[in-house]
């Protein structure tokens, strides 16, 4: 036998709620004019009442609760299924480089950019992490390359970038669309490296986003997915975008 879902039972356990209460609402208002809508006779009809006026309230407690720890019963099962889903590890791109170093990652990303008019600014994140951030406003909309050196990859870090960002955004006038384009290059990868790329990324409203990490040792790019279809067509852009720097003809056309 096919095992019923648990969304479904929810579902199911919510119908039978309203049938029930509908079902009560009949009998207990007037159970004889319910007895005679189903063809009982006037008898019959009066000891169906007096039955449901003794018997009927007991009963449908009974139906009430069993009914309803069986629904937070699926709902709790229905909970957890959501949870577990969310905490799901998804595989990221992984796409295979053509770079060894991180001056000839660099050397790339800046001869692109800086035809394009974007606006090179070095920061030192903290000891052992310094970045490169590229920015390009157009119009109503402003675009960030950062090019993160790193000898070890930590999430902590993110949130430096993040913060880095932030206060050099100050310093510029206000726009209504971002694109950000964060690629760290790291040597090695690390534990947790493994976990941040295998963790699904979100996009903000109208600040959109794509998150990467290059390996020099493996010549391996690693793009963490996007967690829904919102902004999907503004996430694929970016993450094309990087791809095609950082990897082989053949690659791009995969991705």
């Amino acid at each position: 036998m096919k095992k019923i879902p648990e969304d479904k039972m929810v579902l199911v356990s919510k119908l039978l709620f309203v049938l029930l209460g509908l079902t009560e609402g009949c009998c207990i208002v007037n159970p004889v004019i319910f007895a005679f809508i189903l063809g009982f006779t006037e008898e019959q009809a009066e000891k169906i009442g007096d039955f449901f006026f003794l018997y009927g309230f007991v009963i449908s407690t009974i139906l009430f609760v069993t009914i309803y720890l069986w629904s937070c019963y699926y709902s709790y099962l229905y909970e957890r299924k959501e949870e577990k889903e969310v905490k799901i590890k998804v595989k990221p791109y992984k796409v295979k480089g053509v770079y060894s170093s991180f001056d000839e990652i660099y050397k790339r990303i800046y001869n692109e950019l800086i035809k394009k008019k974007y606006k090179e600014t070095f920061i030192n994140i903290t000891s052992g992490v310094s970045a490169y951030i590229f920015e390009h406003t157009f119009l109503d909309s402003r675009r960030y390359y950062v090019l993160i050196n790193t000898k070890k990859f930590s999430k902590t870090y993110l949130y430096l970038i993040s913060d880095a960002l932030e206060e050099y955004d100050k310093n510029l006038r206000s726009v209504t669309q971002a694109y950000t384009t964060s690629l760290f290059v790291v040597p090695n990868e690390n534990p947790s490296l493994i976990n941040y790329v295998n963790t699904l990324v979100g996009q903000g409203f109208k600040d959109y986003n794509c998150q990467g990490v290059y390996i020099l040792n493996d010549k391996k790019l690693y793009i963490p997915k996007n967690i829904n279809d919102i902004n999907k067509f503004q996430y694929n852009s970016l993450r094309k975008e990087l791809i095609k720097r950082l990897s082989s003809d053949e690659d791009n056309e995969k991705y």
